[in-house]
């Protein structure tokens, strides 16, 4: 159980936005422990009246994985809001006002599985891979983090240190640094250029209120796919709706 360190961080993504909910899916599939299948499963996906997208493959195997995939990330962002996907993820998972730290954590190990938030340039994700039992729970601890962040001071704090250390541990890794620098030259340092990890000078900006007001801008209905593989399609569809 854990968070996605800096590697899966700085994973960009140049998917196309039209083959969000495909993207997805992929994803969520890749995190199931299934068999291998003469045929890969066609993928099913429907759109709630809300405009959310369900998106499953019926995949063998002993465990279950499902995610929220949302069409957010630091291509979106602007000198305003510069840095928030970075402390999107990293905030993911703690204190809500359902459930303390404490709770939260009791109930990801209770999972027996693994939850986790990353972000690219286009998509922020939370999966959770557990067994079939547990998507029920794994579905409630991301709408919980995603609907009733408690964003605690020292949380915060906490987060706005660590990200600090973060920043400081990749700028002495080439491999890490050299696709940013690509990315900000062939973009002029805005929309795809932008920096996936939040820049330093950045860090005491993120705060409760930029943090909420970028929830509200980017977490709408028809920018979320809700993706699962290893359970039936209907069965996630009515757990969403």
């Amino acid at each position: 159980m854990g968070r996605a360190g800096p590697a899966t961080i700085l994973r960009a993504s140049s998917s196309s936005r039209s083959r969000f909910p495909k993207r997805a899916i992929r994803s969520a599939s890749a995190s199931a422990s299934a068999t291998a299948a003469s045929e890969h499963p066609p993928t099913q996906i429907t759109t709630l009246p809300n405009k959310i997208r369900v998106a499953t493959e019926s995949t063998p195997g002993h465990f279950s994985s499902v995610g929220l995939y949302v069409d957010a990330g630091a291509r979106y962002e602007t000198p305003q809001t510069l840095g928030a996907s970075h402390f999107l993820d990293r905030m993911a998972f703690k204190s809500t006002t359902t459930r303390t730290d404490e709770q939260m954590a009791n109930d990801i190990h209770s999972l027996g599985g693994q939850i986790l938030c990353s972000s690219t340039r286009e998509t922020i994700m939370y999966q959770s891979s557990h067994s079939h039992s547990g998507t029920p729970l794994a579905l409630s601890l991301i709408a919980d983090t995603i609907l009733n962040p408690a964003f605690l001071p020292d949380e915060l704090a906490a987060q706005q240190d660590a990200a600090a250390y973060e920043i400081r541990e990749v700028s002495t890794k080439p491999e890490m640094v050299l696709p940013e620098i690509l990315h900000a030259v062939a973009y002029g340092g805005t929309g795809l250029g932008n920096p996936l990890l939040c820049p330093e000078e950045r860090i005491p900006a993120m705060n409760a209120p930029l943090l909420r007001y970028c929830l509200g801008e980017w977490y709408r209905p028809e920018r979320m796919v809700i993706a699962g593989a290893g359970m039936p399609h209907q069965e996630l569809v009515e757990l969403v709706d």
